[in-house]
């Protein structure tokens, strides 16, 4: 893995500078909602917030899958990649929780031509929008090749 990993500590979202990080007691938990992810109790840090986009050219990366868990800020995270959903395609698996924006990250994954597949015991379901599950939390978004048909 040399060389193929850069740890970088920044917050990840749709626009460059300092935000507020909410810094939760669960260390699983940490969220740029000012007032804790879903009411986590925890403090306010500052942090150098960046977009994937600067972050790809910056490090003259392309990356083919993208993991997003970032406690129901998917879809500032997906606002600020959008050069890498136009250009690079990666695939992209994310969480969506109960009271997540879901509708926005619908409206970005559609606006960019993937197809949201809810991952499941029994394998892979195929929806028109990211729905919120207690079950099940991840979605696997795959892009569509040009000519695909998006509702076939």
């Amino acid at each position: 893995m040399d060389g193929r990993v850069t740890i970088l500590y920044v917050a990840v979202g749709d626009s460059e500078g300092i935000a507020d990080f909410h810094e939760a007691e669960d260390a699983r938990m940490g969220s740029l909602s000012v007032h804790g992810y879903q009411g986590q109790a925890g403090r306010l840090i500052r942090v150098q917030c960046r977009t994937l986009d600067s972050i790809a050219m910056e490090l003259n990366i392309g990356p083919d899958f993208i993991k997003i868990d970032v406690e129901g800020f998917s879809d500032a995270v997906l606002s600020g990649a959008s050069r890498l959903l136009e250009t690079v395609r990666p695939c992209i698996v994310l969480e969506a929780n109960p009271g997540d924006p879901c509708p926005s990250i619908t409206k970005i994954l559609t606006k960019y031509r993937y197809v949201m597949h809810l991952i499941t015991d029994s394998g892979l379901e195929r929806h028109e929008q990211i729905v919120p599950s207690l079950k099940y939390r991840n979605w696997l978004c795959l892009p569509l090749s040009p000519g695909s048909e998006a509702h076939g």
